[in-house]
């Protein structure tokens, strides 16, 4: 986790980010960096068992981008696509429709629980859920101690990969 100055609410200036410290050092993200990242999360095969998304829990506009996203589209049948969010972002996506929307893809919204917590291997088990496909780096780190073959992508390819059932090698 980080604060970007003048993007976090806690870091509107460097002197609020750093309590008037000097930073320890400074982290820059060259072009390409970020798609590296990516493509160091190997698939073992081209089908995708299970999407996540929501890893810390998803905002209204996160919940909103993933609708969009599957407008007019359904996720793959042997594909499952779960979101997961807080109950005010729920309710506040339901009201808006875009549960509707996700749910009418395919996909489900679940509240109040990020998906390593609700037993994983568990779900692997009863699913047969090996390769995870999410768009959360913190999930992609933690998700392999549980057996799955986890797979970082960008949110519209983990929609795509959701559609599709396959993701590309």
């Amino acid at each position: 986790m980080f604060h970007i100055v003048g993007v976090t609410p806690e870091a509107r200036s460097p002197e609020e980010a750093f309590g008037g410290k000097t930073p320890r050092g400074k982290i820059v993200v060259e072009p390409g960096d970020l798609d590296r990242t990516y493509r160091s999360f190997v698939p073992e095969k081209a089908e995708v068992d299970l999407v996540v998304s929501g890893t810390p829990h998803l905002s209204i506009f996160e919940v909103r981008s993933l609708a969009r996203l599957l407008e007019g589209k359904k996720v793959s049948a042997s594909t499952m696509l779960l979101l997961t969010t807080n109950a005010p972002v729920k309710a506040l996506a339901d009201q808006e429709g875009y549960t509707k929307a996700i749910e009418a893809a395919g996909g489900r919204i679940v509240v109040g629980v990020c998906y390593y917590i609700m037993t994983p291997r568990e779900m692997a088990r009863r699913h047969g859920f090996r390769t995870i496909v999410t768009d959360s780096a913190k999930l992609a780190n933690i998700i392999a101690a549980y057996g799955y073959n986890p797979i970082f992508r960008p949110t519209a390819e983990c929609v795509e990969a959701a559609i599709r059932g396959r993701i590309a090698r």
